[in-house]
């Protein structure tokens, strides 16, 4: 699409940046004394000034109504221009004076703005510009209208063009005339004036009013202006010499020498089919014949600035629209914008955010600053955030539509959702992410309301929050984490959590040298720190060293800015000196409930780091970023710890036997259990009684035996038996080694046979079969409880929760030896998945290089 000015050529002044606000000034006495020729030629010079001028209809009727009764004598002979601040009486007067002066009658202006009432009055000033002199009328008492018509009808066809008249009459009041004023004279003046043109045949009195007293003048001259209008109440009056539909056509008649609307039209077309895509539009029809007339312009630029801005007591429609334009369009000149809108007003512009401000309030400077032009304001935020699409600077282009939005005198303020899409998305970009970046404004935005899209110089919560934020010492941080810290290992719902936990312990004297698996919760990830408190307890040097297991933070900067802005949300809701609205109270709720709902992820995802006793030293690992959701920290930490072998349940008897027990002909129970807790690097099992289990069963299988010293040999007296774990713990017991027990057990066969054969003769055959039975028992045990399977094919259903369970436990029984396969089969029937969840379970198998060998979907 080619640029705007390539399709709209701006007038030379225009390009030249001749901007002052002189330059849209229509001024009535300037003309009628001949100054404007030295400045602004256009409104001197007749035909320059038509050549700029839009015909509205309202200008064309008042045009033919004088023009009519200053040639016929025909139609009406007073008539009152009433229009809204800066709505074009000026320039319809201007237009009126070059017409009159073409028709060949006499034109005397009176401006109220010139005068000085003390030196002039209006009917003075009359007889001065007929006749060059004041003779007549020189009294400061309204002359009558006798000596009013002696001397109008004498220069007919006559046009008098009265403007500012209450301008005049406010300052009259000043001027004393015995116990009156001179503004109380006025008032049969302007009656006989009215009444005297009436009756001559050619002559014309426009006046003007604005159409309400509150736009420029103080409430105590309502009265003034009440009786004005008054006067005037019988007088025919054209209101709108611009009709709001004409707006758009006096601007671009001004602005632009020439508009090429078949090369617009391809410009429009361009972008109302990516809003016919985007379905932002509802009646694209109508808008499309709008936008071709208000082009290079879009058409909530003319509506903003003519309506909203337009409706501010200090704003001139007409001329404040056509200065704010001319500086954007100026502006605009080496862009490669196809059209204008609201998200092209550049509000770094000096000239252009001095002519907003200047009706707003200057406090609005730094709300721009803050939010929109700054380096570091909210909309560069966004921007930047965009990454590849930061070239749109979408931050920017939302939060300046939204200030353009923000100021009425009604009601009403900011955008709605589809003007926003209208104003910043752009064919290449979904309008969707024009939602998207407008909730991050949002967010970084701190003067941009809490009860809808528009700015305001009272600060949003985001500042209020900001504010309270850098007044938090560094003593509440701490404070604070420590209280959340021990809130969320408080937690009653944990099923999992079967470790002592210690937060912030000062010194190693705070953790208790026990059996105990403990979980130490460090203030900082400090790795000799950590051995330290392995190495001692108090002045003495700890014993159970394997059972500590240090929680560390890895990236604290996240979390501490987490707690901070917590921090801050609770001081807001605490300060009862803000006066908060109902939405605001309803947002701050949500926030400080979104933060709660966090604390739990955004703990873990700072405090990921793990020291534990190894070998070799202090062994460190990441336990990475936890899943959104998670619910309970300790079941979480501990089934982290568990997937590692960090910490396990249970031990195998198979690894009693050939770890601990090997070649060796016995090992002590209580020295077994000592050492999973004493010796660093050694298996660290969660509860001991697990170890007693492992024993007990390894008793029955016959991996070993169970049994006592005697004279510092073991003697077995449980193996291939049952046992309770009572019985395990109680005593100086040993695990003897199966080959010594099985031993033992083949000598009390030979005593069996020995006794068998000093048997009588006559209990022989009994004995006999007593022996066989006994051996026939013994060898059914030993069967029974063989060392060794030479295949095993185990196949059983798991739910989901207790996978982790199974697997882990098979790693570690068989962790020694890869002469094993697991087959996996997932079986999903009588509900459903997704297909993303489905998808999410191939690439984990994928990423492992792992193929299935069945898929089946329906």
């Amino acid at each position: 699409m080619r640029p705007f000015y390539e399709i709209a050529l701006p007038h030379k002044d225009i390009i030249k940046g001749n901007l002052t606000m002189d330059t849209f000034a229509a001024d009535l006495w300037s003309v009628f004394v001949g100054k404007a020729e030295q400045k602004y030629q256009e409104y001197q010079n007749p035909e320059v000034f038509f050549k700029r001028t839009y015909m509205t209809y309202g200008l064309n009727n008042l045009i033919k109504t004088v023009e009519q009764r200053l040639r016929k004598g025909e139609g009406n002979s007073v008539i009152q221009l009433q229009t809204p601040f800066g709505g074009g009486k000026t320039h319809s007067l201007i237009a009126l004076y070059h017409k009159a002066k073409e028709w060949g009658a006499k034109v005397v202006v009176l401006d109220g703005t010139v005068f000085n009432p003390e030196e002039t009055t209006l009917w003075g000033e009359i007889e001065k510009q007929l006749t060059g002199k004041i003779s007549e009328l020189a009294t400061k008492v309204s002359p009558g209208r006798e000596k009013l018509a002696n001397l109008l009808e004498k220069h007919t066809p006559l046009l008098i063009l009265l403007d500012e008249l209450l301008e005049y009459v406010v300052r009259a009041k000043g001027v004393k005339i015995g116990e009156t004023t001179l503004s109380v004279q006025v008032t049969p003046f302007l009656q006989e004036l009215e009444t005297t043109v009436s009756i001559l045949d050619r002559a014309v009195l426009i006046l003007t009013l604005p159409s309400s007293i509150s736009e420029r003048y103080e409430s105590d001259n309502e009265i003034l202006f009440q009786q004005l209008q008054k006067i005037s109440g019988r007088i025919e009056k054209i209101h709108t010499p611009v009709k709001d539909e004409e707006i758009s056509q006096v601007i671009n008649k001004r602005l632009f020498e020439r508009i090429n609307e078949e090369e617009a039209e391809k410009n429009i077309h361009e972008y109302i089919k990516y809003f016919e895509k985007e379905n932002i539009i509802a009646d694209i029809s109508n808008y499309r014949d709008r936008f071709l007339k208000t082009f290079p312009f879009e058409p909530s630029v003319i509506d903003v600035l003519y309506h909203r801005w337009g409706s501010l007591p200090t704003f001139q429609r007409t001329r404040g629209v056509l200065r704010i334009l001319a500086i954007v369009v100026n502006n605009l000149l080496k862009s490669d914008v196809p059209f204008i809108r609201l998200s092209d007003f550049d509000l770094s512009n000096e000239e252009l955010r001095g002519e907003l401000v200047k009706h707003i309030g200057l406090e609005y400077e730094s709300v721009i600053s803050a939010d929109i032009t700054s380096s570091d304001s909210a909309s560069r935020k966004v921007d930047n955030s965009l990454q590849k699409f930061s070239y749109l600077k979408m931050g920017t282009r939302i939060a300046t539509t939204i200030f353009m939005y923000s100021f009425t005198g009604d009601q009403e303020k900011g955008p709605n959702l589809t003007e926003l899409k209208i104003n910043c998305s752009t064919p290449d970009i979904p309008s969707s992410l024009v939602v998207e970046c407008l909730e991050e404004l949002k967010k970084h935005s701190f003067y941009i309301s809490d009860s809808g899209y528009f700015f305001t110089t009272k600060p949003n919560l985001n500042r209020i929050h900001l504010n309270k934020i850098n007044n938090i010492t560094d003593r509440e941080i701490d404070d604070h984490e420590l209280a959340l810290i021990r809130e969320i290992f408080r937690d009653k719902n944990s099923k999992l959590g079967n470790f002592r936990v210690y937060i912030w312990p000062s010194s190693h004297k705070d953790v208790p040298d026990t059996r105990e698996i403990k979980l130490v919760v460090m203030k900082e990830s400090d790795e000799n720190q950590c051995k330290e408190f392995v190495e001692k307890y108090g002045d003495k040097p700890r014993i159970y060293r394997n059972t500590l297991i240090f929680l560390c933070p890895k990236e604290e900067a996240g979390f501490i800015r987490f707690i901070t802005e917590k921090i801050a949300w609770e001081k807001v809701r605490n300060d009862n000196t803000l006066q908060l609205d109902s939405n605001q109270k309803r947002e701050l709720e949500q926030k400080i409930k979104k933060y709660n709902e966090n604390s739990i992820l955004r703990f873990r995802e700072c405090y990921r780091t793990v020291f534990f006793p190894s070998k070799n030293g202090i062994q460190a690992e990441d336990l990475g970023i936890p899943s959104i959701g998670i619910k309970n920290v300790i079941d979480e930490i501990y089934n982290q710890l568990k997937d590692r072998g960090i910490i396990q349940e249970s031990i195998s008897n198979l690894v009693i036997e050939k770890k601990y027990l090997g070649e060796r002909d016995y090992v002590e129970v209580q020295k077994l259990v000592d050492s999973f807790y004493v010796v660093p690097g050694e298996v660290r099992i969660i509860n001991q009684e697990a170890i007693f289990e492992s024993i007990k069963q390894g008793v029955e299988r016959g991996s070993f035996g169970l049994g006592a010293l005697e004279n510092d040999q073991p003697i077995c007296h449980f193996y291939k038996t049952n046992i309770s774990i009572d019985s395990i713990k109680k005593g100086n017991l040993v695990i003897i080694n199966s080959h010594i027990c099985q031993q033992t057990k083949n000598e009390r066969y030979k005593t069996i046979d020995k006794e068998i054969e000093t048997q009588k003769t006559e209990d022989k055959l009994i004995s006999i079969k007593k022996r066989n039975d006994i051996r026939h028992e013994q060898q059914t045990e030993d069967e029974e409880f063989s060392n060794y399977y030479r295949s095993v094919h185990l196949r059983f259903g798991v739910t989901i929760d207790k996978i982790r369970s199974v697997l882990t436990s098979l790693i570690n029984i068989f962790k020694d030896t890869s002469d094993f396969n697991i087959i996996i089969e997932l079986k999903i029937d009588n509900t459903q998945i997704s297909v993303e969840k489905y998808n999410n379970i191939r690439e984990t198998f994928e990423q492992l290089k792992i193929k299935p060998e069945i898929e089946e979907l329906k």
